[in-house]
C-alpha cells in the first residue's frame, strides 16, 4: 500500500481562464423520419472520451484534448462555463468529488470540481496507463506499470493499493471500466475479467472467453445492467451464438457466462452504448456512425452517417432520463483532416 495524499498537489498553480458566453453552440438541425440530428459543436481540438450530464439532465460537460473544460446547458445549447486546464487527459470520467481527468504525461489522476470546473487536487501514479470511475464513489480503478496491472486508488485515504487475488495474482491489459453504481469492474482486452467490489476490495469473479479481434474498448450501460467488448473484428467464441463476421456481445454485468446476446453491428464495430432507459443500443460500423437497436429484439431502427467513412471514434452518452436521446460525440476525429470535431445530439422518433 502506498500513501499519495503527500503527493497531492493543489490546483492554484495552474492558470485557469473563465468564459461564460452565451453563444449557441447549435450549428444545424436535419430531420427524418427516424431522428432528429443536430450538430451543436463546430469547431475547437479534438473530443475526449464521453461528454458528462449533470445529474438533472440541464447540462453536460465536454473536454477538449487542449486542456479546455466545457459546460453546454441543455436545450439550450449555450456555453455555460469554461475553464483552460492546461491537462493532456484521454480520460472524463465522474467521480463522487467531481470529475475525473487522467495526466499520462505527468503520470498523475487530476480531480475537478464539476461546479466551478476547477482543478481540487493531483495524486501522483507511477506509469499510469488508464482510469475510470464511478460518479457515486472515492475509488478509482487504474492500469499501472510497466505491464498496466490493476491498482485501487481511493480519493478519500489517498491510499493506491494493487490488486492481489490468489486465484488471480496479477490482472491487467489495455482496457477497463466500472459500472454507474460501482459494484463491477472489468479489465482485458481480447477477454475481458470479471470482479465485484466487496466493501473497498475487489473480488474475482471469472472471465469472458477470448472474443475480441482488435477491440476497441469495455462498455458498460447507464443501468450497470450491461457490458461489451467491441471489436474490429467482430467478437466470436461463444457457444450457441452466431458466428458470422462483425456481430458484438452484450454481456449481463452480473455473470459473463449466461444469458449473452449477439448483435449484428456491421462491419468494423469498435464502440457501443445504451439509452438509460434501456430502450436502445447504439453501435456504429465503418459506414455509420451511429445505428440504433432495439434492446429487447437485436432489429435495427435506423442509422446515420454522421461523419467520414471509417471515423469510428464514436462514443455514446445517453440523456439521464433516456427517452432516445444521445449525444455522439466524434474523439478519433482530426480537424486538420476531416475538418472542425463534430458532437451531436440526435433524438431518436
Amino acid at each position: 500500500m502506498q500513501k499519495a495524499r503527500n503527493l497531492v498537489s493543489l490546483s492554484l498553480l495552474f492558470l485557469q481562464t473563465t468564459c461564460f458566453a452565451q453563444t449557441a453552440f447549435k450549428v444545424s438541425t436535419e430531420t427524418n423520419e427516424n431522428a432528429i440530428i443536430t450538430s451543436i459543436w463546430a469547431g475547437g481540438s479534438a473530443f475526449v472520451d464521453e461528454p458528462q450530464w449533470n445529474d438533472n439532465g440541464k447540462s453536460f460537460v465536454i473536454l477538449e484534448s487542449t486542456g479546455e473544460i466545457h459546460q453546454i446547458g441543455y436545450p439550450s445549447f449555450e456555453l455555460m462555463k469554461s475553464r483552460n486546464l492546461r491537462v493532456g487527459s484521454d480520460v472524463l470520467r465522474r467521480c463522487r468529488q467531481g470529475f475525473l481527468l487522467v495526466d499520462k504525461f505527468n503520470s498523475r489522476l487530476v480531480v475537478v470540481n464539476a461546479k466551478t470546473l476547477n482543478v481540487k487536487y493531483k495524486i501522483q501514479v507511477p506509469k499510469l496507463h488508464a482510469a475510470v470511475a464511478s460518479p457515486h464513489s472515492d475509488l478509482i480503478y487504474v492500469l499501472a506499470g510497466d505491464r498496466p496491472l490493476l491498482h485501487i486508488v481511493d480519493l478519500k485515504s489517498g491510499d493506491i493499493t494493487k490488486f492481489d487475488d490468489p486465484e488471480l495474482p496479477e490482472i491487467g491489459g489495455q482496457f477497463l471500466n466500472v459500472t454507474p453504481n460501482g459494484t463491477h469492474v472489468f479489465v482485458g482486452d481480447r477477454a475481458m475479467y470479471h470482479l465485484k467490489l466487496n466493501g473497498k476490495s475487489l473480488e474475482y469473479i471469472g472471465k469472458s472467453p477470448s472474443i475480441a479481434s482488435n477491440p476497441g474498448g469495455i462498455y458498460v450501460s447507464p443501468d450497470s445492467q450491461y457490458v461489451a467488448l467491441p471489436s474490429g473484428g467482430g467478437n466470436d467464441g461463444v457457444a450457441g451464438l452466431p458466428r458470422s463476421g462483425y456481430n458484438t456481445y452484450l454481456f449481463e454485468t452480473k455473470n459473463l457466462k449466461e444469458n449473452t446476446r449477439s448483435l449484428p453491428t456491421g462491419a468494423y464495430p469498435r464502440s457501443i452504448g445504451w439509452d438509460a432507459k434501456n430502450q436502445w443500443v447504439y453501435a456504429q460500423d465503418f459506414d455509420y456512425q451511429l445505428k440504433v437497436f432495439n434492446n429487447q429484439t437485436g432489429v435495427l431502427h435506423s442509422q446515420h452517417a454522421l461523419s467520414t467513412r471509417g471515423n469510428d471514434g464514436v462514443r455514446y452518452t445517453s440523456h439521464p432520463d433516456g427517452k432516445g436521446r444521445v449525444l455522439c460525440t466524434m474523439v478519433n476525429h482530426k480537424p486538420q483532416k476531416n475538418g472542425p470535431a463534430r458532437l451531436f445530439f440526435v433524438e431518436i422518433r
